[in-house]
């Protein structure tokens, strides 16, 4: 392992000091396992009076996200995420 020069040292000795570094260090590691989310949004259609052509309908979004996480140690963790969306309308 290369040895850190006593700058680096000091620096590193210092950054301990900032708030929130203390927490994260002791921190926990996060909790395994899966989590899924749906997420669906529509915006309402225009009114007629605004509409100068084409269609009333507006955004139709739908979003499914998934997150796998495993610990590998108490100092690393594994995570997967994916997110799948699907979008339809137009703007005016």
């Amino acid at each position: 392992m290369a040895k850190l020069s006593k700058t680096v040292q000091s620096l590193l000795t210092a950054s301990l000091g900032l708030p929130g570094m203390q927490e994260l260090l002791a921190a926990e590691p996060p909790e395994e396992g899966i989590d899924y989310r749906y997420t669906h949004y529509n915006e309402d259609p225009l009114p007629d009076s605004k509409l100068a052509s084409g269609d009333p309908q507006r955004y139709t979004i739908n979003s499914h996200q998934l997150r796998w996480l495993k610990n590998l140690s108490n100092r690393f963790s594994l995570t997967l995420d994916y997110l799948h969306e699907t979008m339809s309308g137009s703007s005016p």
